[in-house]
């Protein structure tokens, strides 16, 4: 099982159909990608990952809302309603064992919600949502990372995505919405699973807005968790809004970068509205900048 290279998230790719995805990346020596934000479902899916796979030499990975359900809802791993709870726990079980079945070396999740959130509602103000009780979505939220943990069991890792805070969502100056966007938070979570194959995957847009938001350095942030970050995803902002920019020579990170464990880290282009052009350009930069070891 591999885990080097630079990886480009479809939420690089978005408005284009999965099957054109890999056309496109393939026709430019891209064949690492990352399964996540999609526009729905997709027919024959087990079939279309089986031969770029088997035949074109793909290597996967898959991110938290896939594969798409037909019908959408929001995928909160601190869910106490059991109804919702068991639709998002179907999920998670499905994207493991596909995992599995591409033999990716893990399956990444975002951190839960403390609101009762519509798939309308994400990216905004959520503080006007009705509220699950903090301590009651802490628990929730290790109990599902333990199960998806045993679910893996020595297949493949969990990792478990940094929310972004931005100042719409800060409750009486904290974060009491999105548990999982401070560093002290994805620590104590992982202290609280207390699973070797639950990790980090750090979202470095995320971390710079929450850093600003909170009037702290992502520097300092991106040292505490590179130990235990398997995973980064890779875009840039101006600290305001998760924009999700392309990256350039002037990337905040790129200084930090040999502290990370690059050998064993999976690298994810997640910038939005990328050209095919300005994919491969990406992927040269990440390479020239990130160290692998």
């Amino acid at each position: 099982m591999t885990n080097s290279g630079v990886y480009i998230s479809t939420a690089a790719l978005r408005g284009r159909s999965l099957a054109d995805m890999l056309d496109l990346l393939e026709a430019r020596g891209l064949k690492r990608l990352e399964l996540g934000l999609l526009e729905g479902p997709v027919d024959g899916l087990g079939a279309l990952l089986r031969e770029a796979r088997e035949k074109r030499g793909f290597e996967f990975i898959i991110h938290n809302y896939f594969p798409p359900p037909a019908r959408p809802f929001v995928l909160n791993p601190a869910s106490i309603d059991p109804d919702h709870r068991a639709r998002c726990l179907d999920l998670c079980r499905t994207a493991i064992d596909l995992s599995a079945r591409l033999d990716a070396p893990f399956y990444s999740i975002h951190a839960g919600f403390t609101v009762r959130a519509e798939p309308g509602d994400l990216g905004g103000d959520l503080s006007r949502l009705p509220r699950i009780p903090r301590g009651q979505a802490e628990t929730a939220m290790v109990e599902t990372l333990r199960r998806l943990s045993d679910q893996a069991g020595d297949r493949l890792d969990i990792l478990v995505e940094n929310h972004v805070l931005i100042p719409a969502n800060r409750v009486d100056g904290g974060n009491e919405l999105l548990p999982g966007a401070l560093p002290d938070e994805l620590l104590g979570l992982l202290e609280a699973v207390d699973r070797e194959n639950v990790g980090l995957l750090i979202d470095l847009g995320h971390l710079k807005v929450t850093a600003a938001t909170m009037g702290q350095a992502p520097e300092a942030w991106f040292e505490r968790l590179a130990p235990l970050t398997r995973a980064w995803h890779l875009h840039d902002n101006d600290g305001t809004a998760d924009t999700h920019g392309p990256l350039d020579e002037a990337a905040w990170f790129w200084p930090l970068a040999g502290k990370a464990p690059a050998e064993k880290t999976a690298l994810i282009i997640e910038a939005a509205g990328l050209s095919p052009e300005n994919l491969v350009r990406q992927t040269e930069l990440v390479e020239r900048r990130w160290p692998r070891k």
